[in-house]
């Protein structure tokens, strides 16, 4: 920031009208600099990290921090665009990944990471498995999980398109 160039930190305090970055990005480089503190330290540069429990608390809750996707938004999305204009299932990252999404709430990594052996049917119920095995990776404990297919997804082919993969990533 121009505003900020060659000014001491009691200057850039004083300073009104500066926009300021969110509290996730704060921590996020406070985390930086702990890591780096981190590494000082083993190597003997200082003997005590500054940044170390450090951070500032959301005040939002989680759901507030992102507006849902409007109608319209959807509109764009899944009706306007040229991949669902089209049947473009063949293309199958563009095409299926959204909609998994949509219909699931999947992450895009857990979707992106899928194998054709976590899509099976069990009882009749076609499912996806979410977990951390082999070379998967999960954000939390609590999100290993199996999640039912949507029947949109299954009328739009999804299952067939699963089936007619080779082993390994869908992806």
């Amino acid at each position: 920031n121009k505003k900020l160039k060659g000014k001491n930190i009691d200057q850039i305090a004083e300073i009104k009208d500066l926009e300021h970055i969110s509290v996730t990005t704060f921590n996020k480089n406070l985390g930086r600099v702990s890591t780096f503190f981190d590494w000082a330290m083993r190597n003997g540069y200082v003997s005590y990290n500054y940044a170390k429990g450090k951070g500032l608390k959301k005040t939002t809750r989680p759901h507030e921090e992102r507006d849902p996707f409007s109608e319209e938004d959807l509109k764009k999305l899944f009706i306007e665009s040229p991949i669902y204009k089209e049947d473009d299932r063949q293309r199958s990252d563009r095409y299926w990944i959204p909609l998994i999404a949509a219909h699931t709430g999947m992450r895009l990594e857990e979707i992106c990471q899928l194998h054709k052996a976590d899509i099976y049917e069990i009882d009749g119920i076609w499912l996806i498995n979410v977990t951390d095995e082999g070379d998967k990776r999960i954000k939390t404990a609590a999100g290993k999980r199996q999640i039912p297919i949507h029947q949109n997804l299954i009328d739009l082919g999804f299952v067939k398109y699963v089936k007619s993969r080779p082993d390994g990533h869908l992806w």
